[in-house]
């Protein structure tokens, strides 16, 4: 169980890493913003407790506004999926409920599980961010637009890094 919590610490170094790095460096088409840092929220082990999955989201996400220079954005995005993943996964379980430490990926949900439960969750955090971002409804066609366009490519970004770690585990 400890490897497993070192190699989850690791994943979600990389990946804040490859966020601040890269990917806050990255606007496709002036309004596409990759945000693969909220893939550390969505697979986080299901047995986690929802006082701990807050606490995350509020650190992970004041590391992500620290190094964006924006004053608590991604801090309350990520708080926000951080709190809907309890209800989520809740309305998404099997009807057996979760097996106990189970994580929501691919390999142990299957992709179109992984896709609803992402996309939902990606979609929130897009929209409100946008929506804190602008704070102006007469800009909600821009903010729909670059949410869903944004949304799709995490989306898609998430589902290629959940691809590669399963295969790695495959390998080992």
């Amino acid at each position: 169980m400890r490897t497993d919590g070192f190699r989850f610490l690791i994943f979600g170094l990389i990946v804040v890493f490859l966020q601040v790095v890269i990917l806050n460096n990255i606007q496709f088409l002036g309004f596409v913003n990759p945000y693969l840092y909220v893939m550390v929220i969505l697979v986080l082990p299901v047995d986690v407790s929802k006082h701990q999955i807050l606490l995350f989201g509020f650190f992970l996400g004041l590391v992500i506004d620290l190094f964006s220079s924006t004053i608590g954005l991604h801090t309350s995005a990520a708080l926000l999926i951080a709190f809907l993943r309890f209800f989520l996964l809740k309305y998404l379980a099997p009807r057996d409920g979760f097996e106990f430490s189970s994580r929501p990926s691919i390999s142990e949900m299957g992709l179109p599980w992984f896709i609803s439960y992402s996309g939902i969750l990606i979609l929130a955090h897009h929209f409100f961010l946008f929506s804190l971002e602008s704070l102006k409804f007469s800009e909600l066609g821009q903010i729909l637009i670059r949410t869903f366009s944004s949304a799709a490519f995490t989306l898609l970004l998430v589902i290629a890094v959940e691809y590669l770690r399963y295969r790695r585990k495959v390998r080992s």
